[in-house]
């Protein structure tokens, strides 16, 4: 069904054959070709149809080009996918179609397809997991590192706070008990300092 827009934006101007946005054409195709076909299930349809409408957004021009995608990009193509729903999510089902989506006898160009889709699923678990662990927090906030330790703003709250998330990461885990840790830890400090 991916394909299933083509009919509708074929040109032939002289030697060249487009199909210029089928993809967004074959979405709106099946949202009205499910339901007619006696699909009620509304969720399916929809993933269905978002999966056709984002299926050649993977591919930029030129060869290798996900390679230069922007951070920013790569998230927003998984943010127009529906985020990083776990298995089988839309882009998921994208991602397995652009993989299959290669119907060259050419060896050489199945891998070059394989290879870029297989960037952009390695860069998309990159980014993932660095912004993860960007976001991650210390278990207290700096008001309450500040309020336990009897310190006011500086320096050495930042410390405190880095510490904590240290060792929570360390933990694989919330601490089960931040306040004694940390109270321990600036004890520690305080004695090697």
């Amino acid at each position: 069904m991916h394909d299933i827009g083509k009919p509708d934006t074929g040109r032939f101007d002289g030697t060249d054959v487009t199909f210029r946005h089928h993809e967004q054409v074959g979405e709106q195709i099946v949202r009205d070709l499910l339901p007619a076909m006696g699909c009620t299930d509304p969720v399916l349809t929809d993933r269905v149809a978002r999966t056709v409408g984002l299926s050649g957004r993977y591919k930029a021009d030129g060869p290798g080009a996900a390679e230069v995608w922007s951070d920013s990009a790569v998230r927003r193509f998984v943010r127009d996918c529906g985020g990083l729903e776990g298995q089988g999510s839309v882009l998921d089902l994208v991602l397995d179609l652009a993989f299959a989506d290669c119907t060259s006898r050419h060896p050489h160009k199945v891998w070059a397809n394989e290879s870029q889709v297989q960037s952009l699923t390695d860069r998309i678990g990159l980014l993932a997991d660095g912004d993860a662990r960007a976001a991650e927090r210390a278990d207290l906030d700096g008001q309450a590192v500040m309020d336990l330790l009897g310190i006011g703003p500086g320096p050495q709250v930042g410390r405190a706070l880095a510490a904590l998330l240290a060792a929570k990461r360390a933990n694989g885990g919330p601490l089960p008990d931040p306040e004694a840790w940390l109270t321990g830890w600036w004890a520690d400090t305080a004695a090697a300092a």
